[in-house]
């Protein structure tokens, strides 16, 4: 069945919820059927067109992932851009790199199968992924770091899980969380 059908049936949702394939992915947790689509390897990177614009910021990404170095790296765009595409392709492409044990060949060749060109560099040591959603509750990861009180348990935990990739999805939402503002603005200095 085509993927168009399926979004017209409803069978398929029309937005990627970044949280569920993070959970599918890298926390081996079962997507809801209508978020399936976009979980699982195959399907996503069959339906997945890489634009110039998206296979430049992915190999800019891989480069700086590649480098070993701290790094920040913003997505700004407008509402309905395909960010959250783009994080789930990140995500898959991690997830390839955790399957080649770091060779950028192999993931390279993994997405030639698929149709996507992209360049690939070997990573020393492979990723872990922390992700953020404002209505989900932190797991593994994201957790820990979400339960760090002061910036040296920050990079307590940012040092024992390096190289460490974090996900902020749907970030403006995040002040509505409660309890962040309090964290955020502890006056004993213990916030962020």
């Amino acid at each position: 069945m085509s993927f168009v059908r399926l979004l017209a049936e409803g069978r398929v949702s029309p937005a990627v919820d970044v949280y569920e394939v993070y959970r599918a992915l890298f926390l081996n947790g079962r997507p809801a059927p209508q978020h399936e689509l976009y979980c699982l390897p195959e399907s996503f990177l069959s339906v997945t067109y890489v634009t110039p614009g998206f296979r430049q910021y992915a190999e800019d990404f891989l480069r700086r992932l590649a480098s070993g170095e701290p790094q920040i790296y913003l997505l700004p765009a407008l509402f309905g851009a395909g960010k959250s595409h783009f994080l789930a392709f990140v995500m898959h492409i991690v997830a390839l790199y955790r399957t080649c044990k770091g060779s950028g060949e192999c993931v390279k060749e993994r997405l030639a199968e698929f149709g996507i060109e992209l360049e690939a560099p070997t990573v020393e040591r492979v990723p872990n992924v922390a992700v953020f959603r404002h209505d989900r509750e932190p797991e593994a990861v994201a957790a820990q770091l979400w339960g760090s009180r002061t910036k040296d348990g920050l990079r307590d935990v940012v040092r024992r899980n390096a190289p460490l990739v974090i996900i902020f999805d749907e970030a403006q939402y995040f002040d509505e969380r409660p309890g962040l503002r309090a964290v955020a603005t502890d006056p004993r200095g213990g916030g962020f």
